[in-house]
């Protein structure tokens, strides 16, 4: 299977081959592009993420748990 179209293909028959090539070039670094950004805006925000996520889960117990207690030299 070819992914350049047949030379039969209605609208599509009157365009170079080269152009195919460059339409798939482009459609892959777009697709390319979005999956390095989401890469990007996991690991920016990722742990904040599952922070909140996990806190939820717990019920909310995590975000006590983590208090800091008063310190003896404040008495």
């Amino acid at each position: 299977m070819s992914l350049l179209p047949e030379a039969g293909a209605g609208l599509l028959r009157g365009i170079p081959g080269g152009l195919w090539f460059w339409f798939w070039l482009s459609f892959a670094r777009a697709f390319v592009d979005i999956e390095l950004f989401l890469v990007r805006v996991w690991f920016v925000f990722g742990s904040y993420f599952l922070e909140i996520v996990t806190d939820l889960e717990a019920g909310g117990r995590q975000s006590q748990a983590r208090a800091v207690p008063p310190s003896p030299a404040s008495k």
